[in-house]
């Protein structure tokens, strides 16, 4: 399919901008927010996920740990190791 002149142009600015953010700087702006930034040293978008999961990962351990020593506790009620 061949592009008449004004549409190549239109294309072209439309990628690469006229006067205002062209495609291909947009592509590039949402990189720099999705991974890390060396130049600035912002860690992006994902590892500020990754870390979020870490911390979700962490407090569902502790939660199980709680639940568990609750449950010991319960038992040794019930079979008078410990005072009720």
């Amino acid at each position: 399919m061949a592009l008449t002149p004004e549409e190549e142009e239109r294309l072209w600015h439309t990628l690469f901008g006229n006067g205002k953010t062209g495609l291909v700087e947009e592509v590039r702006t949402m990189q720099r927010s999705l991974y890390a930034n060396p130049k600035t040293g912002e860690k992006g978008l994902i590892a500020d996920v990754a870390e979020i999961k870490r911390i979700v990962i962490q407090i569902r351990a502790l939660w199980w740990f709680i639940g568990a020593v609750v449950l010991l506790v319960q038992f040794l009620q019930v079979v008078g190791v410990i005072g009720k």
